[in-house]
């Protein structure tokens, strides 16, 4: 880098930390009432979508069997990375748009392998019972995001001012960088570790995906925490 490149980039970094000055980041550019309802629509999908492949309400023998007694295959974990690819089709405002970018999913494990085997009429059956859903769902949505974004009990609104209010915690990056992330997993949770490792055994899934939402964790001195958070302490706190 030659001097007039150096002399340059110095100007775009003074140029840019003005506009930072002048137009800080606050907590409603981070999360607009817009996104949150999004977020909160594809919840509902996903969680639609999980329960028609586990099939909750046959018996293992019948999940066994499905493949030949029904159209689609019981599938019982459907991954975070997955699931945003399925969610992408599903969410499609045409489902022969959809059912396109469902076709063209490539499967990285088993399971997804299986999801991915259901017939065309399935998925524009699962499409339009999602649209349906969300459709009659639109006002409790609304309400509950009104709800988690009021100020000053919401749940949204305790959270920014929890993050923004320069307080020092157990989890803030001073104390993670002096002593780390201390991880503590109670004898009680040994059985449900074990279970998650056979689970895991002939697929790609880590331990911690099939865990991410058990509370089985200690972290920095907080009890029951999920499985989840110790992966994101270490990535949005460090």
């Amino acid at each position: 880098m030659n001097e007039r490149d150096e002399n340059s980039l110095a100007e775009q970094i003074v140029e840019q930390n003005q506009r930072v000055d002048r137009d800080p980041v606050s907590p409603e550019k981070i999360d607009t009432k817009d996104e949150i309802i999004q977020l909160e629509k594809n919840h509902y999908a996903l969680e639609y979508i999980q329960r028609w492949y586990s099939n909750p309400d046959v018996n293992e023998r019948e999940k066994a069997l499905s493949p030949i007694t029904s159209s689609n295959h019981h599938v019982e974990v459907i991954n975070n990375q997955f699931a945003k690819r399925m969610l992408l089709a599903f969410m499609q405002e045409e489902s022969s748009a959809g059912l396109q970018l469902f076709r063209d999913i490539s499967p990285y494990t088993i399971d997804e392998e299986l999801a991915l085997l259901i017939h065309d009429t399935d998925f524009i059956q699962i499409h339009k019972s999602i649209k349906e859903l969300i459709h009659d769902s639109k006002d409790v949505i609304a309400s509950d995001v009104d709800q988690r974004l009021s100020y000053p009990n919401g749940q949204i609104a305790w959270n920014d001012r929890y993050q923004f209010n320069g307080a020092e915690s157990k989890r803030s990056l001073n104390n993670i960088e002096s002593t780390g992330i201390s991880v503590e997993v109670g004898a009680e949770s040994v059985e449900r570790i074990k279970a998650a490792h056979q689970a895991s055994e002939g697929t790609h899934l880590p331990i911690t995906e099939i865990l991410k939402n058990d509370k089985i964790v200690g972290i920095n001195g907080f009890t029951d925490s999920k499985v989840s958070h110790v992966i994101h302490d270490a990535i949005d706190h460090v």
